[in-house]
């Protein structure tokens, strides 16, 4: 008897678990928390740690960050974490042979372009850049 009374509070967590979990893809066309424009996406989006990245020209990117940021031009290189930081966990139906193998590929260091960022003493925080020459756009945060 005590399994079946579980049983409903089991399988509300299990449905909270699974609408709660990280969501993740390697070169998409198309999402809908990002601009049109934005193209080639790649993400990582859960609780703890978020970061994703794509294609999108420097007028569009300059449009899509104003909504939460002021973005400046980058004097010296700035590091980014990328979406293949948390390499440690699978992409559902994507090709291993596309997933970055390697930490060099789990930072993004650009040099020419925009930035805006910090990191709160406790861990947390966002970064956000653009990278003129490849004409790509990256963020990174989390809450801590």
């Amino acid at each position: 008897m005590a399994i079946f009374a579980l049983s409903p509070f089991a399988l509300v967590g299990i449905w909270i678990w699974s609408i709660s979990g990280p969501s993740r893809g390697i070169a998409v066309e198309q999402v809908d928390w990002l601009p049109q424009e934005a193209t080639n996406i790649s993400y990582y989006k859960s609780y703890i740690f978020t970061a994703y990245e794509f294609d999108i020209s420097e007028k569009g990117f300059k449009k899509w960050v104003s909504n939460f940021d002021q973005v400046r031009v980058i004097e010296k290189p700035t590091t980014i974490a990328r979406y293949s930081l948390a390499k440690d966990h699978y992409i559902d139906g994507a090709d291993e042979s596309n997933w970055i193998p390697d930490t060099e590929s789990s930072y993004i260091k650009i040099s020419k372009g925009y930035y805006s960022g910090h990191t709160d003493m406790d861990g947390g925080g966002h970064h956000v850049g653009y990278d003129s020459i490849k004409g790509r756009a990256y963020r990174q945060y989390n809450p801590r």
